[in-house]
């Protein structure tokens, strides 16, 4: 079954001045723990636009981690809580560094924003047939890993199956570290 979280739009603006609440639908994620924000594992959909989605609490879980579902993110604003190269929080990853794999193939992630993040997509394991378009990595996002990129495509783990057939283009990055 799809699921869809839906706001009024984002608060990003083209000039990186962004105030919580003032331009758009928030949705403060804050919260100790667990495996990520939004953890799919299902066959399915998950669409996730016009929203910013925030955690200013410090912890590393990424926002959005899949294994089997087909994502549709679109116009979120990703606000995490770390600059530069203390940033240790992923926005969305797809697979897990264990068994399972990512096979939400036709996963379109467009037209999004992502500040204090370490790599706002990470794909693991079958991370095939996913589209990343036009999306903004602004310049408080960095990484904290030695050979840390914006976008990470990593099909090795657990004999894993590859990442291929993706389209990656038009993204803006200006990311430290």
């Amino acid at each position: 079954m799809p699921l869809r979280f839906t706001g009024m739009g984002s608060d990003s603006q083209a000039t990186g001045n962004y105030p919580a609440g003032v331009y758009g639908s928030v949705l403060n994620l804050t919260c100790a723990g667990g495996t990520a924000k939004f953890y799919t594992t299902g066959i399915g959909n998950l669409e996730i636009d016009h929203l910013t989605l925030e955690d200013t609490g410090g912890d590393s879980v990424p926002f959005v981690l899949t294994t089997s579902t087909s994502l549709h993110i679109h116009d979120v604003s990703f606000l995490g809580s770390k600059t530069g190269t203390a940033a240790d929080q992923d926005a969305i990853v797809l697979g897990t560094t264990g068994t399972e794999w990512f096979q939400g193939y036709g996963t379109v992630i467009r037209d999004n924003f992502f500040d204090y993040i370490r790599r706002p997509v990470y794909g693991l394991n079958a991370a095939n047939s996913v589209q990343v378009v036009n999306n903004t990595v602004w310049l408080h996002s960095g990484s904290n890993l030695p050979d840390g990129a914006a976008i990470e495509l990593d099909g090795s783990h657990s004999g894993g199956n590859g990442a291929e057939g993706n389209y990656i283009t038009g993204n803006l990055i200006e990311q430290n570290g």
